[in-house]
């Protein structure tokens, strides 16, 4: 039966060619006690399949996502999509086989313009909450949406008139002082036909 879910705890460097490379060393750090954070793996085989369907997410495999994800929230003691206590988690892409620089990693999922509001009453620290989503923000649009590179995809701000051509520390300190008082927005621009940046954190 095919399983296309895997949490660290279950898996094995024996399943290295199923869980990838860093995914399996994962799986056997977890096994070995070592301070691994809570996570699962989505096999190989899911993703040579979704390319076999022409890009369509195998059936059940969106259940056994949420699944794991469930069980995450309440390791961690947050909930994916809640403002008032958000989970926030990091993607990484990998193979059966090591490819250094070939890997890309997505670091801050779940974060909208609903949740860094509430992130950044959380910490009592909206420099870092806005950083985190300059960060997701960044990484979305050089991974997902295919910007020429990070420094390349401009920010807009709305609330006023001022545009930054990049993610410079003014640009943060900028969306610190003014970004809640003027609720200001963080929104990347795509290369015609690109991913744009969904707005329902479930997706």
């Amino acid at each position: 039966m095919r399983k296309p879910v895997w949490l660290f705890s279950e898996g094995s460097l024996k399943r290295r060619d199923l869980l990838g490379n860093k995914g399996a060393n994962l799986c056997e750090m977890t096994s070995l006690g070592m301070p691994v954070p809570f996570g699962f793996i989505i096999t190989t085989q899911t993703h040579l399949e979704y390319q076999r369907l022409r890009q369509r997410i195998p059936e059940g495999t969106m259940e056994e996502v949420k699944a794991a994800l469930l069980k995450m929230e309440i390791r961690q003691g947050a909930e994916f999509g809640n403002p008032v206590n958000p989970l926030l988690v990091s993607v990484r892409s990998g193979a059966s086989v090591s490819m250094p620089g070939m890997m890309d990693t997505l670091l801050n999922l779940g974060i909208n313009d609903e949740i860094v509001e509430g992130l950044a009453k959380l910490t009592a620290n909206p420099r870092f909450a806005y950083d985190t989503y300059r960060r997701f923000l960044q990484l979305y649009g050089a991974v997902v949406g295919g910007s020429m590179g990070l420094k390349s995809m401009p920010i807009w701000m709305s609330g006023n008139s001022k545009k930054s051509s990049d993610f410079s520390k003014r640009s943060i300190c900028l969306l610190t002082i003014h970004g809640p008082s003027l609720k200001t927005r963080l929104v990347p621009s795509f290369p015609h036909g690109t991913t744009p940046v969904p707005k329902p954190t479930a997706d």
